[in-house]
């Protein structure tokens, strides 16, 4: 099942929106569900930051996931995420009026060969997160 949806051209300007709210220094999001750090010296590596609408009704099933994550797959998780070559994931849940979103916060290098890994992956737990 698919939690995080595509942006439809309607939302694009609420995702825009929320990308400028979070832009603040001041701002506080709602809920921080995963903040790890896998390298040392992972703030001196610029932050990729990218906002997703959540499917309505399927806030819960997010929070679940990243509950399930952080209970029963963290080493997994870790072992995953340091092979992508992730300096640090932080995962936040913010909602709005307009809907919630996923905010992932991402440092690493080389981000184009964390997204390839994510994409292509075959090590178990990243199979079962893109399957979830």
């Amino acid at each position: 099942m698919r939690i995080v949806a595509a942006l439809a051209d309607r939302q694009r300007s609420v995702a825009v929106d929320v990308a400028a709210m979070i832009a603040n220094p001041e701002f506080k999001p709602n809920e921080c569900l995963l903040n790890e750090t896998f390298a040392e010296g992972a703030d001196a590596v610029a932050p990729y930051v990218f906002v997703e609408p959540i499917v309505a009704g399927m806030t819960d099933r997010w929070i679940e996931l990243c509950d399930e994550v952080r209970k029963n797959h963290m080493e997994a998780y870790k072992a995953s995420r340091i092979a992508l070559g992730m300096s640090s994931e932080t995962v936040f849940l913010q909602r709005t009026p307009n809907g919630d979103f996923g905010i992932i916060v991402i440092r690493s290098a080389d981000m184009g060969a964390v997204f390839k890994g994510m994409m292509s992956s075959e090590s178990e737990f990243d199979v079962w997160f893109r399957d979830n």
